[in-house]
């Protein structure tokens, strides 16, 4: 049963997508199958993998219309209505478009990617019952994969709801101002009103301090981030991720930092060694906690029984 793990912050900007692209290769250098999905129209995240943007190949919004379109004709018998970049959905089944959709990047992990038209999700997914689409598509796919991660877009949107909804954890992201812990003190309010609602089961996991430039600004920053995760239940990680031009040239060039890393460039090697271990440390503390909260869950349960 995958881990499904949703990077967000509603403010942009401050690392989501590359967070997302790091974890999900590191994850499969550590021996795990990884799911990434993409659902920001900006597509970063396929960018960074180095995915191909063929019109053939479905899109994360082609598989949600499907999937809508196939609960309403369930419901209500009404023909297939969701105008899709997909020209054979009509054809096909929802496991169809999933299967063609799901790509592997060379780095190993596998990829649903986004759509520029995921702009306009509000038209296409604005009513009630769309909030549990996402969930229904990783309900399929959990037992293939240890770990799923999406990368959501900032600001309130019907994907970001479906992130909620879909997940197990939420690690936010931040960087080293007051905007986007506000983004933090949102997804946290989000995520209690879903809660309260019992529509969603997401766990803050964590903060994750973003792009720091100097140790200074990292020790003050971070206690601001300790301060607001008392009442945000989103302690801060203990390993925060250093402002560098390694993630970026990677970036730039389609690759994780580990591997460009292993491009052979001493100079790269240097700029992103201290990275690399960065996230190492992170993946390490991301498993410690999921781990805490699987034994306090199941301690809950075994007390309930």
């Amino acid at each position: 049963m995958a881990k499904v793990i949703m990077i967000g912050n509603q403010k942009g900007g401050v690392g989501k997508t590359m967070v997302s692209h790091e974890l999900s290769a590191l994850f499969v250098r550590r021996g795990n199958k990884v799911l990434g999905i993409d659902t920001d129209g900006q597509r970063d995240f396929s960018r960074y993998s180095d995915i191909s943007f063929a019109k053939r190949i479905p899109t994360i919004r082609d598989i949600l219309l499907e999937i809508k379109d196939i609960k309403t004709q369930s419901a209500f018998g009404n023909e297939h209505t969701s105008e899709s970049d997909y020209d054979d959905f009509e054809d096909e089944t929802d496991e169809d478009i999933i299967d063609k959709a799901i790509q592997n990047t060379k780095e190993g992990y596998d990829i649903i990617i986004a759509s520029k038209k995921l702009a306009n999700a509000s038209a296409d997914f604005g009513e009630p019952n769309d909030i549990y689409l996402l969930q229904d598509l990783i309900m399929s796919l959990s037992d293939d994969y240890d770990y799923i991660i999406i990368d959501c877009a900032p600001a309130r949107s019907p994907l970001l709801y479906m992130s909620y909804v879909a997940s197990d954890y939420c690690i936010c992201i931040a960087e080293s101002d007051e905007g986007s812990r506000e983004g933090v003190r949102q997804t946290y309010t989000d995520i209690a009103l879903l809660k309260e609602k019992n529509t969603a089961k997401v766990v803050m996991l964590g903060t994750l301090l973003n792009k720091y430039k100097d140790a200074n600004v990292q020790v003050e920053q971070y206690q601001a981030l300790c301060d607001l995760g008392v009442t945000t239940n989103a302690m801060p990680f203990d390993t925060a991720i250093p402002l560098g031009v390694a993630a970026i040239e990677a970036n730039n060039k389609h690759m994780c930092v580990y591997e460009y890393m292993k491009s052979g460039n001493r100079e790269a090697k240097k700029k992103s060694k201290s990275l690399i271990d960065q996230f190492e440390k992170l993946a390490d503390e991301i498993e410690t906690r999921i781990a805490g909260f699987e034994k306090s869950n199941a301690d809950d349960a075994n007390l309930q029984n």
